[in-house]
């Protein structure tokens, strides 16, 4: 378990996932209009690429946020099963996170902010031991014990899809 990393790797697959989207619909577009990568100055059309690509990111990113997999977010991507996949893996992520969360927030005190401190790599096991005036073997030991008790809380709610 990387629990002190993995709200960082949810953030990393929403933007991995919103890049994804977000491009394929940009791509998409410019096909829709024939364009080849040439700018054609005689059009005589006012248009913005870098706003126009900055607000569909932030609406797909809005999107992305309420894991809302609608027509309007995956219109004009060519892979809308794989985006739609990676909107459901990302809400699974989301609500996994919560669940553990959750069940950390079961703990007693203090054996919650010894868990926690450790799971969040605040403290180490001699600063722990230190502090319950304890020797850093039977900080393991509870540890282990905690650490297996969060375990068989949270597997009911885990579920492979």
């Amino acid at each position: 378990m990387n629990y002190d990393n993995f709200t960082r790797q949810i953030e990393g697959y929403r933007e991995g996932l919103a890049f994804f989207i977000a491009r394929q619909k940009a791509y998409n577009r410019k096909n829709d209009y024939g364009d080849l990568g040439i700018r054609d100055q005689t059009s005589r059309r006012l248009s913005d690429l870098t706003a126009d690509m900055a607000i569909e990111n932030v609406i797909v990113k809005e999107c992305i946020d309420k894991c809302e997999a609608s027509d309007d977010l995956l219109m004009d991507v060519d892979d809308r099963e794989e985006g739609a996949l990676g909107l459901f893996e990302l809400q699974l992520m989301k609500q996994e996170l919560q669940v553990f969360d959750f069940q950390l927030q079961t703990f007693r005190k203090e054996d919650f902010k010894i868990l926690s401190s450790y799971l969040n790599r605040t403290r180490s096991i001699r600063e722990i031991a230190e502090e319950l005036s304890i020797e850093p073997e039977s900080v393991n030991k509870r540890l282990y014990r905690l650490k297996r008790k969060l375990k068989e809380r949270i597997i009911p709610f885990m579920k492979e899809y």
